[in-house]
């Protein structure tokens, strides 16, 4: 310290003995700027002490002042951790600084502020960056919706899959968090598929009702809009598997994708090469199509396709090669001709019927189930 140094520490200690306002905000004015400007003539006793001060003085001083101290030390990252703890619980004027910016805040102190005081405090705290995922999830705890979605606004705040998976669930029944959910860089795919085939149903029953349209076609408006959607994810499937479906789309576009090229591909081994063209042709999930394919009685894959159009001997072909792959290659008379008779009995018209239904996702089908009234403002 200076040589001014005691003289002025010490007037500032004789002043603290005053009782009257006025000196408390002069000694307060003074402290503060000796505190944060005066690194090089302060020891660290002495800074302890001015620190002392400050925390005795601060709750006789005017909002103003103390206003201008939070703002000072909410950038201090050396600012005492009890003078901090002070004003970060003061009035949300003083506090917001202090809870946005201070690094001095640890996640026990913001966690405790989160949980007993009010929502302003919590909403500055939401929008700390960076936000552990500690602080997060304390919170989501409360329950408090404004705050939750500035929560999800800030993308510097670290969310736990615990509390996505909960976020999701609650955005079927809070529609301000479906936006900021799906903007979320952190996501997961399969999280969003699960918002998107739920969104999809309720929007299918707010069509049908309000517009009068026909389930068919808006069920199939909203499966091009959702494949769209979900097929932009990444997912480990999509990873695996997407040479072959690359070479199933060319085939596709040249129209090269036949009943016949799908056989071969089965007699060559190639199941999921079979799996992922049949999905194609069929618009059907590519999950779904292996259900069918692996199904033990063969009865949805004779739907499958019957609704494409295939003939009885390629159908034949198709059934017995795929059987192979079940583990099953010898097939009696009798289980080869009730399925062929089943492939018979079944109508084009009537197969296509039924897979319009498949297309509707199992989860789809499960979300239409559960939706109630949509307004238009949720649609």
């Amino acid at each position: 310290m200076n040589d001014d140094g005691p003289t002025t520490v010490k007037a500032l200690l004789e002043l603290a003995k005053s009782k009257r306002s006025s000196d408390r905000e002069v000694l307060f004015g003074n402290i503060t700027d000796l505190f944060l400007t005066g690194d090089a003539r302060l020891t660290d006793r002495e800074r302890a002490l001015m620190a002392s001060i400050l925390q005795k003085l601060i709750s006789d001083i005017e909002m103003d002042l103390r206003r201008t101290l939070a703002a000072r030390l909410a950038a201090d990252p050396e600012a005492p951790a009890e003078l901090i703890s002070i004003l970060a619980n003061d009035e949300i004027e003083i506090a917001q600084p202090i809870l946005l910016r201070s690094k001095v805040l640890q996640d026990p102190e913001l966690i405790r502020i989160v949980k007993y005081r009010g929502c302003e405090h919590r909403l500055a705290i939401a929008l700390r960056s960076p936000l552990s995922a500690e602080v997060s999830g304390a919170i989501l705890e409360t329950g408090d919706e404004d705050v939750i979605e500035s929560l999800l606004q800030n993308q510097d705040a670290e969310l736990s899959r615990r509390a996505m998976e909960y976020l999701v669930a609650e955005s079927e029944r809070v529609d301000r968090f479906q936006e900021p959910l799906l903007k979320r860089h952190d996501l997961p795919p399969e999280l969003a598929i699960r918002m998107y085939w739920w969104i999809s149903a309720a929007l299918r029953q707010y069509m049908v009702r309000t517009y009068k349209m026909s389930e068919i076609s808006v069920d199939t408006l909203i499966a091009e809009a959702t494949a769209s959607l979900t097929r932009a994810l990444p997912t480990e499937a999509q990873s695996s598997d997407r040479i072959t479906a690359s070479l199933i789309d060319q085939l596709s576009q040249k129209s090269e994708l036949t009943p016949l090229l799908l056989i071969k591909f089965l007699r060559s081994g190639r199941i999921s090469a079979f799996i992922l063209g049949l999905s194609h042709l069929a618009n059907l999930d590519g999950q779904m199509v292996r259900q069918i394919v692996f199904e033990a009685g063969g009865e949805s894959l004779a739907i499958t396709c019957k609704a494409g159009g295939w003939n009885r001997t390629d159908f034949a072909e198709a059934y017995m090669l795929s059987r192979k792959f079940q583990g099953t290659p010898q097939m009696s008379p009798a289980a080869l001709n009730e399925i062929m008779k089943f492939f018979d009995d079944v109508t084009e018209a009537s197969a296509r019927s039924i897979l319009h239904f498949w297309r509707r996702d199992p989860r789809f089908a499960r979300a239409i189930d559960e939706v109630g009234d949509v307004s238009p403002e949720s649609a």
